[in-house]
């Protein structure tokens, strides 16, 4: 029987032409490509949200703007779900955000998608990550 994050999951590997992967462990782990270069993982949890993550590279440099240019990349908005940025102990600049799975039925799922995949390039670009 095929979950609401089932139909989500596989609504995007029809949208964006994917090869569908196998589910990576017992919490309903995806993980695609988007756009030939961003990674992300989807997770379900039984909660009925789902977290969009992606590591945008390798972030070194010191930058005394960071915060505010990472503010403006977010595009903060009541309408989208707000991004959680940080780094993993690689200094990798890790982005994430979740959803009611509610919120992800039909073209509004996409929609919450295709947001984060386009804000997640904007800070990789912008950045100038790897």
């Amino acid at each position: 029987m095929q979950t609401n994050f089932d139909r989500f999951v596989h609504s995007l590997i029809a949208h964006y032409n994917l090869p569908a992967p196998e589910k990576q462990f017992d919490d309903e782990v995806y993980r695609f490509t988007v756009n030939d270069n961003m990674p992300v993982k989807l997770y379900g949890d039984r909660n009925n949200l789902v977290y969009f993550v992606s590591t945008l590279g390798n972030y070194q440099e010191k930058h005394d703007k960071l915060c505010s240019e990472l503010l403006k990349l977010n595009n903060f908005s009541l309408k989208n779900p707000c991004l959680t940025l940080g780094l993993d102990a690689d200094n990798c600049l890790i982005i994430h955000t979740r959803v009611s799975i509610m919120d992800l039925k039909g073209p509004q799922g996409l929609m919450h998608f295709e947001n984060f995949i386009d804000r997640c390039s904007a800070i990789k670009t912008h950045l100038n990550l790897e």
